[in-house]
C-alpha cells in the first residue's frame, strides 16, 4: 500500500525509483554492448551482449559519484564486500532493464531524431562555457572519459528514447477513478489529535558523571579531532579556457566567412509531428476495426482509449527522415495534410496507425538569426587554440624551473596566486578539489618544494602548484581539550539515558493508568493538538496505529539535539479538501507509472531470453 506519510517528497521518491530502473548512462561508455563481443560477456539479453568491461566502467563511474557525495564515509563503504557485490549486481540488473526498455521502445516505432539529439547535447551544461555549447570541450571531455563521440551519442539517444518518449507514453495511459482520488484525499488530509510531553536534555545532563579514565580513553581514540591542523603556504598558476575566452574578439567578417563555409550546419530538414496507435501482432482484427472507425470519422484520441490493454497510444515529438522504421517513415511522409490518418502499417511486432499532427518545412537559418551563435563558436575555437598553446608552455616551463613559478608565470603572462600559512579547510575552493589535495600530499611536492605537474581540474581548466613552506600538525594536550571532551561525552551519555527513560515511560503508559505514571514522574501532557502531515514529528505520529475504543496510543521521538518528546495519540479525524485533488491526481499518476514500468519490465523479462555468464551475477 502506498505510504503517504512521506507525501511532500513523493515526487522526489518517484524520480529516484525511475532512476533506479533506467539510471542515465551519461559518462559511462556502454555503447559497445551493441557490438558483438565474443568474450568477457556477463549477461546476454536475447542477442544483445553486456560485457564485463561495460559493467566495470559503469561500476567505477558510480563509485566515483559515491566518493564525491559521501566524502570520508565512502571508504567505510568500500570495506563492506557484501555491499559492493550487491551494488555491482544491481548495476548489471539496471543495464539489463535498459536493454529491455530500448528494444521495447523500438518495437513501438519510437525513434530519436538527429535534431532532437543535437538540441539535447547543446543544452547539456557539462559541455558549456559561459552558458554556450563548446564543441572542442565536448569532444575532449568524451575522450577524457574514455569513449568515442559515436558511443556517447548512441547511449544518450537510448536514454532520451526511454525517458522522454516511452515513460511519458506510459504516464499518458494512466487514468484514476473518483473513488481512488477521494480515498487518497482523506488519507493525505487526515488530522491526528495528540498530546505531547517535551523533556529537555538538561534533565539528563545534570546526572552525568565521567571518570578520568573515560575522558582519557575518548581523547586517545579521537586524538585526530583534537589537534592543531597542518598549515601550508601555497602558490599556484591557474589557466582556464573560460578566462581566456573573455579576451577573445571575433569580427563580423570572420563570422560570416565561417557561416558560409559551414552552411550545412544551419540547415534544418523537414520534420513532422505525429500521434501513434500501436496494436500487437495478435490483434489484427482489432487493428482493422480501429482503422475502419477512424476512416468513418471517429475521434482519434477517443478510439485510442478503447484499444486493448496490450496496445499503446501516445504522441511522438518531431521526427525527420532516416530516423524511424522505414515502413512507418514512408507512411508518415506520405500524409498530405494535418489531421490525415495513415492506412494500417504492419511491422515485425504488430500494427501501427499514424495521424499527422503538424509539419515543419525544411529551411536554412539566415545569418542574422545565428550570428551570435557563430561568433560564440569562433570565440571558443580561438580560445581553445590559445589554451592548448599555453598549456604546452606551462607543462614545459614548470619542469624547466622546478623551484619557482615566477619565471613560468612571466612567460605565459599569467599571475601567480600565493596564500599565507593556511589549513586545508581554509584553502581557496580550487585547491579543495580531491585531485589537487592528492598532489599537494606527495612528498616531492609537500616536502621538497618542487613544482607539480599540470593538474587537470577538467580538460580546459588546469593549474600548477607548489608548497612554499609548511607547518606540521600539532596534537593538542588533554588539558587543552578536556572541557570539549567532557561536553561531548556528556551529550552522548545524556542522549542514551534520554532514550532509555523515554522507552520505559512509554511502556509504562501502555500498561498502567496514565495519571498514576505522570504523577510519579512529575510530568504533564499538553492540551490536545491537531497535527497534519506537515507538522514536526509528523512521520512518527502518522506511523502510529489508530486508537481503538478511545484508548490512547503512545510512542516517543528524539530530535537531533537529544530532546525527548512523548506522544499520546487520542483520535484520528478524516477530512477532505477538494483543492488537493489535482496534486493528488498528478502524484498518483506518477506513482502508478512507476508501478506500470515495473510490471512492463516483469513481462519483458519473462518473455526474453536473459542469460548470466558470471557466477557472481547469476
Amino acid at each position: 500500500m502506498l505510504n503517504w506519510s512521506d507525501l511532500p517528497f513523493s515526487r522526489i521518491i518517484i524520480k529516484i525509483v525511475i532512476g533506479l530502473v533506467i539510471t542515465s548512462f551519461l559518462f559511462a561508455s556502454i555503447g559497445n554492448y551493441l557490438i558483438s563481443i565474443n568474450r568477457n560477456v556477463v549477461a546476454k539479453v536475447d542477442d544483445v551482449k553486456i560485457t564485463f568491461s561495460d559493467l566495470e566502467k559503469r561500476y567505477q563511474n558510480e563509485l566515483d559519484t559515491m566518493r564525491s557525495e559521501l566524502g570520508q564515509r565512502f571508504y567505510k563503504t568500500l570495506s563492506d564486500l557484501d555491499y559492493l557485490k550487491s551494488f555491482r549486481k544491481s548495476i548489471l540488473e539496471r543495464m539489463v532493464n535498459r536493454v529491455l526498455l530500448e528494444k521495447y521502445s523500438k518495437s513501438l516505432g519510437l525513434q530519436v531524431t538527429d535534431s532532437q539529439l543535437r538540441e539535447l547535447i547543446l543544452s547539456m551544461p557539462q559541455f558549456q562555457y559561459d552558458g554556450k555549447f563548446d564543441i572542442e570541450f565536448y569532444k575532449s571531455s568524451l575522450f577524457r572519459s574514455g569513449f568515442s563521440v559515436e558511443n556517447f551519442e548512441q547511449s544518450l539517444r537510448i536514454d532520451y528514447l526511454i525517458q522522454n518518449q516511452l515513460i511519458p507514453a506510459i504516464q499518458e495511459s494512466n487514468f484514476l477513478l473518483p473513488g481512488e482520488i477521494n480515498a487518497q484525499n482523506k488519507l493525505i488530509n487526515q488530522i491526528r489529535n495528540v498530546r505531547i510531553i517535551e523533556i529537555g536534555m538538561e534533565k539528563f545532563l545534570n546526572n552525568i558523571s565521567l571518570s578520568e579514565e573515560e575522558i582519557f580513553q575518548y581523547y586517545s581514540e579521537n586524538a585526530e579531532f583534537y589537534s592543531q591542523p597542518e598549515k601550508l603556504k601555497l602558490s599556484y598558476i591557474e589557466l582556464s579556457l573560460e578566462s581566456l575566452k573573455k579576451n577573445v574578439v571575433v569580427t563580423d567578417y570572420e563570422a560570416k566567412q565561417y557561416y558560409f563555409d559551414n552552411i550545412n550546419l544551419f540547415f534544418a530538414e523537414e520534420s513532422r509531428k505525429i500521434s501513434h496507435i500501436f496494436i500487437p501482432d495478435n490483434n489484427q482484427e482489432i487493428a482493422y476495426s480501429i482503422l475502419e472507425e477512424l476512416n468513418l470519422g471517429a475521434n482519434f484520441s477517443n478510439i485510442a482509449k478503447k484499444t486493448p490493454k496490450e496496445s499503446s497510444t501516445f504522441n511522438v515529438e518531431w521526427i525527420q527522415r532516416n530516423t524511424i522504421d522505414p515502413e512507418i517513415e514512408r507512411a508518415v511522409f506520405s500524409l498530405k495534410s494535418i489531421g490525415d490518418i495513415s492506412s494500417l502499417i504492419q511491422s515485425k511486432t504488430g500494427y501501427h496507425i499514424i495521424r499527422l499532427d503538424d509539419v515543419k518545412a525544411s529551411f536554412t537559418k539566415p545569418y542574422s538569426k545565428v550570428s551570435d551563435q557563430v561568433k560564440e563558436e569562433l570565440k571558443s575555437q580561438k580560445a581553445i587554440n590559445t589554451f592548448y598553446e599555453l598549456k604546452h608552455q606551462l607543462e614545459n616551463l614548470a619542469f624547466e624551473f622546478p623551484y619557482s613559478l615566477n619565471e613560468v608565470a612571466q612567460s605565459i603572462n599569467q599571475p601567480v596566486y600565493t596564500t599565507d600559512f593556511i589549513s586545508e579547510n581554509k584553502y581557496p575552493e580550487i585547491l579543495k578539489k580531491p585531485i589537487v589535495l592528492e598532489v599537494i600530499s606527495k612528498p616531492e611536492i609537500k616536502q621538497e618544494g618542487l613544482n607539480s605537474e599540470v593538474i587537470e581540474i577538467n580538460p580546459e581548466h588546469i593549474l600548477v602548484i607548489r608548497v612554499e613552506d609548511f607547518k606540521n600538525k600539532v596534537p593538542l594536550l588533554l588539558d587543552q581539550v578536556s572541557d570539549q571532551i567532557i561536553m561531548k561525552l556528556s551529550e552522548i551519555q545524556a542522549k542514551q539515558k534520554a532514550s532509555i527513560f523515554a522507552k520505559k515511560l512509554v511502556d509504562s503508559l501502555k500498561n498502567t493508568d496514565e495519571d498514576v505514571i505522570l504523577e510519579k514522574e512529575s510530568l504533564k501532557f499538553s492540551e490536545v493538538k491537531k497535527v497534519n502531515r506537515t507538522s514536526e514529528f509528523a512521520n512518527t505520529i502518522f506511523s502510529m496505529k489508530k486508537p481503538v475504543h478511545q484508548n490512547s496510543v503512545y510512542t516517543y521521538a528524539q530530535d537531533a539535539t537529544g530532546n525527548v518528546v512523548i506522544i499520546a495519540l487520542d483520535s484520528v479525524e478524516n477530512t477532505f479538501n477538494t483543492k488537493s485533488n489535482q496534486t493528488i491526481v498528478n502524484q498518483l499518476i506518477e506513482f502508478n507509472s512507476v508501478q506500470e514500468l515495473y510490471t512492463l519490465l516483469h513481462i519483458l523479462r519473462s518473455n526474453t531470453n536473459i542469460k548470466y555468464f558470471d557466477e557472481h551475477y547469476s
